[in-house]
């Protein structure tokens, strides 16, 4: 699971309630976490149920994925062998070429259908007058007539969060928001507001922020915004562990430092 999949999966769990019902047709009041038994297809992206007990399975894509058909139908028939029930199922897309995924399986002997969704058709101004946070964010996915107004709106309401709270909603915005290539936008919003802290003083006045920030660059290009971001945050005890873990990483940013 890429690094979209991740935020938007955590977006959607959080405070999404507007969301899942133009998504999923009904308001989803607990999650399943599910792997499934053999081969590649180890875990669905997300798996809620309804207050009537309907199963809703929602697979993410941020790509135009040509074996999204056979992977729906093989997640549909392992997920009944499971639980006995089958699910609802739709796909999610929220990248940003055009759709082109197919809503049917159809074979000489089988045919299996699912929904597939673009998140720029969700009705985005609903989405942004919700009280949820997590309805607020997927709002910058679709097609508001007003991106930089609405990002504003956004990060306004960010302010009433916990501070803990407050920067992994920060960092699944910036991370939702490259999908669209505003993340820029979002980063200089973030540093004219007062729920940054002083932003550029505190990114600048720690000496091993400096040293891991170098470190970063140089194992893995320029950084993306809500790394930046991050490690303006982290306390010195946070930082002493990244640059220990620096030392032997063979991986990929995202595994050094998982997305919140």
């Amino acid at each position: 699971m890429n690094k979209f999949d991740v935020a938007l999966k955590l977006v959607l769990q959080n405070h999404a309630d507007m969301a899942l019902r133009q998504i999923a047709g009904a308001p989803i009041v607990k999650w399943h976490n599910i792997e499934l038994p053999q081969t590649q297809l180890t875990r669905i992206d997300l798996l809620g149920e309804t207050a009537g007990g309907v199963l809703v399975h929602i697979e993410l894509q941020s790509t135009n994925d040509a074996q999204i058909p056979l992977r729906m139908a093989e997640y549909y028939l392992r997920l009944y062998r499971r639980l006995r029930r089958f699910p609802i199922q739709v796909v999610l897309y929220v990248g940003k070429p055009p759709l082109t995924m197919s809503p049917v399986l159809n074979t000489p002997a089988l045919i299996h259908t699912y929904k597939v969704i673009d998140v720029r058709d969700l009705d985005g101004q609903r989405l942004l007058d919700s009280s949820g946070i997590g309805d607020n964010m997927i709002a910058v996915l679709t097609k508001l007539a007003d991106t930089p107004e609405a990002i504003h709106r956004i990060l306004e309401r960010f302010a009433s969060l916990e501070p803990q709270e407050r920067q992994d909603a920060r960092d699944r915005l910036l991370i939702l928001t490259e999908l669209r290539w505003i993340d820029a936008l979002v980063l200089k919003e973030i540093e004219s507001m007062p729920i940054t802290e002083d932003y550029e003083a505190h990114k600048v006045s720690s000496a091993k922020i400096k040293i891991v920030y170098a470190q970063l660059t140089k194992l893995f290009g320029k950084l993306p915004n809500w790394v930046i971001l991050r490690l303006a945050d982290m306390e010195d005890p946070q930082i002493e562990d990244l640059a220990l873990r620096l030392l032997d990483h063979k991986g990929t940013l995202e595994e050094l430092l998982p997305p919140a």
